[in-house]
């Protein structure tokens, strides 16, 4: 049986406004009928630093990241 495509996904994601890096602690991908195609969750209870990825610098993850942590630091004061 063929896989259906991924319409969307939703994930949740670790942020680090440091280094603009991340960690996908997991994610649920949806057919475009809104059924559950895949899904995973992370396992690891601590994590390290080795375990989140560093972003490029004018990519669209960077870009997110980057918006992510002003919206943080704006709603913070």
């Amino acid at each position: 049986m063929k896989e259906k495509p991924i319409h969307h996904s939703d994930q949740q994601l670790l942020i680090s406004c440091k280094d603009f890096s991340y960690y996908k602690r997991a994610y649920v991908d949806y057919s475009a009928d809104n059924k559950v195609i895949k899904s995973w969750q992370s396992e690891k209870p601590i994590l390290t630093t080795k375990d989140f990825k560093i972003t490029t610098p004018k990519t669209v993850g960077r870009t997110l990241i980057e918006y992510a942590c002003k919206s943080y630091e704006q709603n913070k004061s």
